[in-house]
């Protein structure tokens, strides 16, 4: 009869194996992580919102525009979409527009 293991909270296992100050620091850089993606799904969103605004252009007029997916237009106005580099220089340059990143403190 095999003997069943107890697998204990993924956390308690990573502090132990980590050590609690390294723990600490993992789980910070990846809540900063986090943010930056949110943000910068946000900010993408954002672009594309106004761009429609300015342009006085629809949802499926974008959609034509940017040779995208109702999907993918979809999560870039909802600012949920996991999104390349190809997929962004590609609608920033049906936008008519180039991107700039500026760094933040």
């Amino acid at each position: 009869m095999k003997q069943k293991i107890k697998l204990s909270d993924f956390n308690d296992y990573a502090k132990n194996r980590l050590g609690t100050e390294d723990y600490q620091a993992l789980k910070a850089e990846a809540a900063l992580e986090a943010d930056i993606y949110r943000s910068l799904q946000n900010q993408f969103s954002h672009l594309v919102q106004e761009y429609m605004v300015r342009e006085n252009k629809g949802f499926n007029d974008v959609v034509k525009e940017f040779e995208l997916s109702q999907t993918q237009v979809s999560k870039i106005l909802r600012g949920s979409g996991n999104f390349t580099f190809a997929t962004l220089a590609h609608v920033f340059a049906a936008m008519g527009k180039m991107p700039k990143l500026i760094q933040q403190a």
